[in-house]
C-alpha cells in the first residue's frame, strides 16, 4: 500500500530491508525479491481489469537491489475512500511475469493500513494461488522434476500485515486475516508510533515471522535478536 497514509511504513520497510534479505539471505542460497505497490482506482489513469490501481515496480530478481530502488522512489501519495485496491496489487503479484518459480517456494506479503475495496476477491485470489498455483504460473502442465517424475508446483503462501499509528483498525484487521487464513499464510499487526529505529527493527521480526510462519513465532523472534545484537556489535558485514 503506497497510499499517503503509508510513508512512514514504508520508510520502515525501506531501512529494514537490507537486513531482512541479509537475515534470510544466510539460510537460503537463492532469495528473490520482488515488489509490487497499490492504491486507489484513481491513482493509476487509464488502468483497467483485475490490476486496476496497482503496479509492478520490480519483478522477482535475486538480490534487492532492484527492489530496493524502486522502494527507495516511493513517494506515498493518493487514495481516496478508506478501502484500497489490495485485490488489484495482489492479482499482480500473483502472475507469471513476475518471475516465479513452479518448484520454488513462494511466498507473498501484502502490507497496508486499509481494507480492500472488493474483500471476498482478494481471498478467492489468495486461496486460489494456494490451492492450485499451477493457474498463476506460465504453463498449467505438471512440473518435470526427474526422469519419469512429475510434481505440482508449490503453494504460493499470502501473508498479511496491517499496519496504524494506533495499531491495525478492525476493519482492516478483520479483512487481513480474511485474505491470510485463505492464502495458508499469517496475519500480524504492526504500530507505526513510537522512535524510527525500532519500527524498522520491529517491521524486520515482522517480515522474518512470516518467513517462519505461525508456528515459529517465538523462536524466529530470537533469532532476529540475536542477528541484531551480532549486527550492533559489528560482526556482521554487507
Amino acid at each position: 500500500d503506497s497510499t499517503g497514509s503509508m510513508q512512514p511504513t514504508i520508510d520502515a520497510v525501506r531501512a529494514g530491508l537490507r537486513d531482512v534479505f541479509s537475515f534470510l539471505g544466510g539460510l537460503t542460497t537463492d532469495m528473490e525479491v520482488g515488489l509490487v505497490h497499490y492504491r486507489d482506482h484513481m491513482d493509476f489513469p487509464g488502468a483497467k481489469g483485475e490490476g486496476a490501481g496497482a503496479e509492478v515496480l520490480a519483478r522477482l530478481s535475486p538480490g534487492i537491489t532492484r527492489a530496493q530502488k524502486h522502494l527507495d522512489a516511493i513517494q506515498a501519495q493518493g487514495g481516496g475512500d478508506m478501502p484500497e485496491r489490495v485485490a488489484g496489487g495482489l492479482w499482480l503479484a500473483l502472475q507469471s511475469r513476475m518471475g516465479w518459480k513452479p518448484l520454488a517456494n513462494k511466498m507473498v506479503i501484502v502490507l497496508g493500513d486499509a481494507p480492500p475495496h472488493a474483500v471476498e476477491r482478494a481471498a478467492e485470489l489468495a486461496k486460489e494461488a494456494h490451492d492450485s498455483p499451477e493457474t498463476f504460473l506460465e504453463s498449467r502442465r505438471r512440473v518435470v522434476t526427474g526422469p519419469g517424475r512429475r510434481s505440482r508446483p508449490r503453494p504460493f503462501v499470502t501473508s498479511t500485515v496491517a499496519v496504524g499509528s494506533f495499531g491495525a483498525h478492525g476493519v482492516t484487521a478483520r479483512a487481513f486475516r480474511r485474505i491470510s487464513a485463505a492464502g495458508g499464510g499469517a496475519y500480524v499487526p504492526f504500530s507505526t508510533r513510537g522512535d524510527s529505529r525500532d519500527v524498522t527493527t520491529e517491521i524486520v521480526k515482522r517480515l522474518v515471522e512470516l518467513s517462519f510462519g505461525d508456528r515459529y513465532v517465538a523462536e524466529a523472534r530470537r533469532l532476529v535478536d540475536i542477528y541484531f545484537t551480532y549486527r550492533d556489535a559489528g560482526y556482521i558485514r554487507e
